[in-house]
């Protein structure tokens, strides 16, 4: 994901750039028949955590508001991993501008 700000004398804002992945998403995956282990809920968990640290630490921080399965991919797997998991749908987001005290935008 790629992200840039826009600060103009009219103007603040800020944009995501969102990639194509072609991978199912969690509901649709859960939807199959297919269950997850113990250790692939908790790999599973450890990775939205980790988008969501990595989110909450940009300046302005980006807060989703929608995780539901059907906004988390699961690409490819390999072994017993739960494979690459991807936060997507940032259609809800909030970014918290700190300029603003604790205002939020919905974007």
């Amino acid at each position: 994901m790629y992200y840039f700000e826009v600060n103009s004398p009219t103007y603040k804002g800020f944009a995501l750039i969102q990639t194509y992945i072609p991978a199912l998403t969690l509901e649709q995956y859960l939807h199959t028949g297919r269950t997850l282990t113990e250790v692939e809920v908790k790999d599973l968990a450890k990775a939205v955590l980790y988008i969501l640290i990595y989110l909450h630490e940009l300046n302005p921080p980006v807060i989703h508001r929608d995780i539901t399965a059907s906004n988390i991919l699961l690409g490819e797997r390999s072994g017993n991993s739960v494979g690459q998991v991807y936060l997507v749908d940032f259609g809800s987001m909030q970014t918290v501008l700190a300029t603003e005290g604790t205002e939020t935008r919905t974007i």
